[in-house]
């Protein structure tokens, strides 16, 4: 997902994973044909496809006409992704939780016996 200034940004699922390509890929240009075979592995598609993709980020992201801030154009080749990352701390090394999913307690085996004894009344 995508956040600017603390609100979610959405984006269809081809246009995040051109942007997650570029971030992997942080101050290299990745060619064109390389980001239309990962974006679209099974599928034939034209070359405007990707600049449409690229268009989209670039508003998403808040990117004027000028100077790029988050993605450069390579004439020819491809695009680079420039924008300044701190990275996170590899998830095996900190332990951290980064996301949590609070479910309602369903009794999946419809056995009375393992229904929950705590209940709010």
């Amino acid at each position: 997902m995508l956040l600017r200034d603390g609100l979610l940004v959405p984006l269809p699922a081809k246009v995040l994973s051109t942007l997650l390509l570029l971030v992997r890929n942080n101050g290299r240009v990745v060619e064109k044909d390389v980001l239309m075979t990962e974006v679209w592995p099974d599928e034939y598609v034209e070359e405007g496809n990707l600049a449409q993709h690229i268009f989209i980020l670039r508003k998403a992201l808040g990117e004027g006409t000028g100077s790029p801030r988050y993605i450069e154009t390579v004439p020819r080749r491809g695009y680079r992704f420039v924008a300044k990352m701190i990275e996170h701390q590899n998830a095996a090394d900190d332990k951290g939780i980064d996301s949590l999913a609070v479910l309602p307690f369903v009794n999946a085996s419809n056995d009375p016996n393992m229904e929950s004894t705590c209940r709010t009344e």
